[in-house]
Order: C-alpha cells, then sequence, then structure tokens
C-alpha cells in the first residue's frame, strides 16, 4: 500500500522542507501528463517574474516569454492548476533543444535565471515549474484575475508546508519531454530536460534525488530528467527543515545514471556540521554519474555579479560596513552548467576537479596568503587576486549558523596600492598574469571562450585603475 510521507518545515533560511505528502511507491510510476493551457498577455497583465532582469529586453537576445497553465492531479487524485512560465529562442532553428528547468522557490524567484546570459547565447530554454505554494501565497494574489484559477494543494492546512512538490514537478517535467502538440514547445524539437536550482530551489533537486528520481519514470523507464544540476548546495543546517516532526538529515548524493553536477559555492564553509556529507568521489559509472564542484572564494548564488548591480551597491554588515563580494561567479557557474549539458547531450565526462583544503572533516577551510581558500575549482579572481573573498564570521555558533560563519553574508576586502603594486609591479604585468591563467582556465575546462574574452576585457579596465 502506498505510503504517504508529509514533511513540515520550520521557519529559517532556507524553508528546505520540499516533498510534502509525497506517495512512495513500491516500483516506478509513470506520472499522468498534466492539461495545458497558454495565457495570453497583455499591457496591463503580464506573467509574474517579468521584472526580472533583461526580460524586457528579450528580443534582443532573440527571446520570448510566454505563460501556460497546467492542471492535473497529485496524491490520492487531489486536483491542482499551476503555471509554467517558459523562456525560449523565438526560432525554432535557434533552439539548442536543451531545457533547464526549476521549481519556484518559496519567494517566488527564478535562480537560475542568474545564468540567463549564457543559456540565451546557446539557444537553450529555461522553464519554471509552479510546484510550490508560493503558487498561492505570491503569484496568486499578483494578479487576482490572471491567475484565478492557481491552486497548488496544501496537504497539511495550516503549517508552513510546500504542497505536493515533487510530484507537480515530475508531472511537468514528463510533460515538457513528451512535447505535446498544444504544449510550451510545440513546433520546437525538445532534445533533452535538466531539473536546476540554486540554494533552496538546489536542495529540491538533491531532495528530487533521493527519493523521486527512481520513483517517477517515462513509459520506458526512463528518467523524466536527463541531468541534474544542484546548485549553491551541498550541506546544510537541519535545523531549517523537518520531515515528520525530525529534522532533514544531510545525506550523501545518491547514485543516478543520469548525469549530476553538485555545484557548491560558499557552503563548505559555513556548513561543515555534518562532516561535509555531500562530499563523495567522482564517478563515470553508467548508473553513477557524478562531479562535485567546489568554487573557491564564490558567495552563495549564481549570477554576474555576486555584489549585485554595482550601480545599487549597498554595504554589508559584518564587524562594521563592507563591500559586498563582486566575485565573478556567472564564469564558473556557466562553465559548470555547459560541462552537464556536454555530459547529458554527447556522453562527454566533465574533468574533475580537487577539492578545497580543509583542516578537518568537519574544520574550517586552509586559505592562502591573500584570505582566499585553496583547492577547489579556481578563477582568476583567486589566482591573480585583487581582493580578499571572505564571509561573515561572527564567532556566533546558531542553529542556523552552526560554524560561526554567515554563508550568505559575503564582502571583499580590496588590496591597497601598496599590495597591489608589490603583486604586480605594472598594471600590464597584472593583464599579463591574468590572461596567462584564463589560457590554463580554459584549456583545463574551467572557463569558456565568451567568459575568458570577458575576464581579459574586464581585467584590461581594471588596469586602468592600478596604481
Amino acid at each position: 500500500m502506498p505510503l504517504s510521507v508529509r514533511k513540515v518545515i520550520a521557519p529559517g533560511l532556507f524553508a528546505l522542507a520540499m516533498m510534502t505528502s509525497l506517495t512512495v511507491a513500491a516500483r516506478a510510476a509513470v506520472p499522468a501528463i498534466p492539461a495545458v493551457t497558454p495565457v495570453a498577455s497583455t499591457g496591463a497583465s503580464q506573467p509574474y517574474g517579468s521584472n526580472d532582469a533583461d526580460v524586457a529586453d528579450l528580443a534582443r537576445f532573440g527571446y520570448v516569454q510566454q505563460e501556460f497553465f497546467i492542471s492535473g492531479k497529485v496524491g490520492d487524485g487531489i486536483p491542482y492548476t499551476t503555471r509554467l512560465l517558459v523562456r525560449r529562442p523565438a526560432d525554432p532553428k535557434k533552439f539548442s533543444g536543451i531545457v533547464v528547468a526549476e521549481s519556484i522557490r518559496s519567494t517566488a524567484s527564478r535562480s537560475m535565471w542568474g545564468v540567463r546570459r549564457y543559456m540565451m547565447r546557446n539557444g537553450h530554454a529555461y522553464v519554471e515549474i509552479g510546484s510550490n505554494l508560493s503558487v498561492n501565497t505570491l503569484v496568486k494574489p499578483s494578479d487576482p484575475v490572471r491567475y484565478a484559477a492557481l491552486q497548488v494543494p496544501d496537504p497539511k492546512p495550516g503549517s508552513l508546508v510546500f504542497g505536493h512538490v515533487q510530484e507537480i514537478a515530475a508531472q511537468a517535467g514528463l510533460l515538457l519531454r513528451s512535447n505535446l502538440p498544444g504544449g510550451p514547445f510545440q513546433g520546437f524539437k525538445v532534445r533533452h530536460i535538466l531539473l536546476a536550482g540554486c540554494s533552496e530551489q538546489g536542495v529540491f533537486v538533491r531532495l528530487y534525488l533521493r527519493d523521486s528520481h527512481r520513483l517517477y519514470r517515462t513509459a520506458d523507464g526512463h528518467s523524466i530528467f536527463d541531468g541534474y544540476f544542484p546548485a549553491c548546495v551541498a550541506d546544510w543546517p537541519p535545523i531549517v527543515s523537518y520531515e515528520d516532526g525530525r529534522p532533514v538529515e544531510n545525506l550523501v548524493p545518491q547514485p543516478s545514471e543520469a548525469p549530476v553536477i553538485l555545484f557548491a559555492t560558499s557552503e563548505p564553509e559555513g556548513f561543515p556540521q555534518a562532516g561535509r556529507l555531500y562530499r563523495r568521489p567522482d564517478s563515470d559509472a553508467a548508473g553513477d554519474k557524478f562531479r562535485l564542484y567546489e568554487i573557491a572564494g564564490m558567495p552563495h548564488g549564481l549570477g554576474r555579479r555576486m555584489g549585485g548591480d554595482p550601480r545599487a551597491r549597498r554595504t554589508v554588515s559584518c564587524s562594521g560596513p563592507q563591500s559586498p563580494s563582486n566575485f565573478p561567479g556567472e564564469f564558473p557557474a556557466n562553465n559548470a552548467l555547459d560541462k552537464l549539458i556536454n555530459w547529458v547531450d554527447h556522453g562527454t565526462p566533465p574533468p574533475r576537479a580537487a577539492r578545497l583544503e580543509i583542516e578537518s572533516t568537519s574544520g574550517p577551510l586552509i586559505l592562502d596568503q591573500f584570505g582566499n581558500p585553496k583547492g577547489g575549482v579556481r578563477t582568476t579572481a583567486v589566482d591573480v587576486p585583487t581582493a580578499e573573498y571572505p564571509l561573515c564570521h561572527t564567532g556566533k555558533v546558531t542553529n542556523i549558523d552552526p560554524a560561526g560563519v554567515s554563508f550568505s553574508t559575503a564582502y571583499e576586502v580590496p588590496f591597497t596600492a601598496e599590495r597591489l603594486k608589490a603583486l604586480y609591479p605594472t598594471p600590464q604585468d597584472y593583464v599579463d598574469k591574468v590572461n596567462h591563467r584564463l589560457d590554463e582556465l580554459v584549456r583545463d575546462g574551467w572557463y569558456l571562450k565568451e567568459d575568458a574574452d570577458e575576464a581579459r576585457a574586464q581585467a584590461a579596465e581594471y588596469a586602468k585603475t592600478m596604481p
């Protein structure tokens, strides 16, 4: 008999309990494909999320945004209606055939849109699946007329839960990969679907791998999703999430025949409390395709500039005001996603990365003479440094910050003019070192050429400000 598992979440950092009332079957099940209906947009009524960066200029990139309602049943026949937000090339000939999908966040934001420039320059499509209760609490109230039909079921009213997240995601994924007439990609050739997400959505991907990857399959037994990109997530504080009244414990990543790249940003420094269980050997085995990329010095999140838009720079508070981190996190994120797509699409195994150096399994990271982490995936930001990229070491051990490190509060400490002069006697010396290191990183598979070219241009601009 199926077992209904209820998961209740505690107020906290991520709001991570992603799998409420998931039906656990004794064998794999083929989800029902939900009904789908396109939603028209007018000047006064646009899809939720239309204020995201670059959406107003999608046409300039040759892209369009469309919204669809999907309806089906989950659990023991509970009906739902939610939405898919689709951003794809306007021209089918410019579509790569790759769809990068993520579950909507509890804050109703879109983490994978942070690597939009990479996706759009390669013709990949982006899809947000409205699979949790933020559809009810944030999306629906934003336009009560447009979204009157939306309703994600809450299996335990009054609790801080997310609904049937994994089952809805599986049904939506099957709809996308089936590419039926009348669906979001009619007239387009969909070849592969990836399930991705950063931070809370990254935890969702890891929990989907644990509980639903083998449970929900296609009619021929294939994984619904062809690859997985859990990003900005390694271990997490169990206090933030509960299952049946117990904290959700950290877990070793599960074997999967579909390629997985676990992309860890600042979490190895902020959350060492479980002994870094997310760390496991890389593998190319047929039933266990796995890579772990720990990015040295990269703050929590994805995007072009971790500190946000330079035009809206603000200070962060950690022992006094500090400048937010301006780490170029988009570059390693683009590269990792590209490596996963090539693994899925062409069977090309990605390079294996060194792990960040640590003092002990549950201990702190080992830092270099510049105050940046040793080991891990490297960038010119840490190999040809002009700043230190620390997290906020509060020294206060809490349930949310078990190592006394605020993993999400990252800042940078620019080097003094004297230190820059000692490291790089002339501005051209700095540019030469950046270019040499970029040549090595491109050669070894850690930078995409387009991003390396941008990094070279940025270094040349920065050199104009050097002593």
